[in-house]
């Protein structure tokens, strides 16, 4: 039986040990705190892992893929606190950033209907969310903030529109608990962007082209021949995330464009310090 490892097991941790036992795996975990681990030592979990997966707060992502010795890595997003910090992954086969919005049935449909109403013009983009129970990290001046916790928004604008010319933004706190930001694309079109820890919960773009115009959130789709809503837990994501690095672990696909490599997650860090 293949061994998958989980370094840091708070709630997103938890999840994706329950994820691979579900797919066959021989799990173990390893925390700092010792009530959540299976095995006595880092090592000793690390030891024969056919796949990692590092939840871990950000600033242990880098130091802990580099220990991990595994072909198929997955961290939790975002990569690194820095890209500086993350080039020394780039090019590494088998390592994968964890933005598992990209599995989201909303999304799956997203890039289909993005096709039907070009060329597009405007794009905005809001992810807002108060968090409950904060770690203490996320508040931390290096590893905390809003952009880094909830780059899967803009990690969703590049994946979809490719890289950002132009950025103009404002924020406030620090680290940042709200921001701001005017967005350009080299064709012209242009976008908005708000983040915040405060106010009501919303995650959601909204995209104007030329054919119409589609709304998308975690959670339904609307717009030109795609109106649809889905019935489904964010649990749901991580585990088709998990499944994709299965299925590309063992063969049964050939690549995947729906697990965030390297070069995109650091792209996704750079976005994050030209908006800073």
């Amino acid at each position: 039986m293949s061994i998958a490892t989980i370094i840091g097991c708070g709630s997103i941790g938890q999840r994706h040990a329950h994820n691979f036992r579900r797919l066959g795996y021989d799990v173990r975990t390893w925390d700092t705190d010792s009530v959540r681990c299976t095995v006595k030592t880092r090592e000793e979990a690390l030891d024969g892992a056919a796949v990692v997966v590092i939840a871990t707060p950000p600033a242990d992502h880098v130091s802990s893929a580099l220990d991990a010795g595994a072909r198929w890595i997955l961290i939790e997003k975002p990569l690194a606190i820095s890209s500086r910090e993350a080039e020394c992954l780039r090019g590494q086969s088998g390592v994968f950033v964890g933005y598992c919005l990209r599995f989201a049935l909303a999304t799956q449909y997203l890039r289909e209907a993005i096709e039907k109403i070009r060329p597009i013009h405007l794009v905005e983009a809001v992810y807002a969310e108060a968090p409950t129970n904060r770690p203490a990290w996320l508040s931390d001046p290096v590893e905390g903030g809003v952009l880094l916790e909830y780059s899967h928004m803009l990690d969703l604008l590049l994946w979809l529109f490719g890289p950002i010319e132009s950025v103009q933004s404002n924020y406030a706190g620090v680290p940042e608990t709200d921001i701001v930001a005017a967005l350009g694309w080299a064709n012209g079109m242009i976008g908005t962007l708000r983040m915040a820890f405060h106010g009501e919960t919303e995650t959601r773009l909204k995209i104007i082209g030329g054919g119409g115009t589609i709304e998308w959130f975690r959670d339904r789709i609307t717009g030109p021949s795609c109106d649809e809503l889905f019935h489904e837990y964010p649990a749901a994501w991580l585990l088709r995330e998990a499944q994709e690095l299965h299925a590309l672990r063992m063969g049964a696909i050939p690549s995947s464009d729906r697990l965030c490599t390297v070069s995109e997650g650091i792209e996704v860090l750079r976005l994050i310090e030209r908006i800073r």
